[in-house]
């Protein structure tokens, strides 16, 4: 029993490094190819601030627009059995386990602040990186 919680662990630990990791390259790549509009920003006169709750809050818009289709996408699959039809193991009678739509809820909440948490960590370093970018220099390769 301990060796298989183990097992779970590790894996869950490994799917969270590699969400993060993509998260960190996406976004990475995604400022890097903005840096001319935020060289732009700096010389206007936007303060580093500005600039990196700019990219904090596009990365949760993101995330909110994601996690709506997915949503749905889940809600899909739930109604249309085809988990079940295709072997994985799932409770077949929720309302006898006592689950229902407020335990949902409650799953889609925890599981969206802990992708948030995970996008806000994954996002600082390339928004760091971002707005340390000098104006002439960024207008410069533009």
């Amino acid at each position: 029993m301990n060796g298989e919680l183990n097992g779970v662990y590790s894996v869950t630990i490994f799917l969270v490094i590699n969400i993060m990791l993509g998260i960190l390259g996406t976004f990475y790549f995604r400022t890097q190819s903005r840096r001319s509009e935020i060289g732009l920003r700096i010389a206007l006169g936007s303060s580093k601030r500005k600039i990196r709750s700019l990219i904090f809050t596009e990365t949760l818009l993101l995330l909110f627009l994601a996690s709506i289709v997915a949503t749905i996408l889940c809600m899909a699959l739930r109604f249309a059995d085809l988990i079940q039809s295709l072997g994985i193991p799932a409770i077949a009678d929720r309302a006898a386990w006592g689950i229902g739509v407020e335990q949902d809820v409650i799953n889609f909440a925890v599981t969206f602040v802990f992708v948030a948490v995970i996008s806000i960590v994954a996002v600082w370093y390339p928004a760091r990186q971002a707005v340390k970018v000098q104006p002439a220099e960024a207008l410069h390769e533009e």
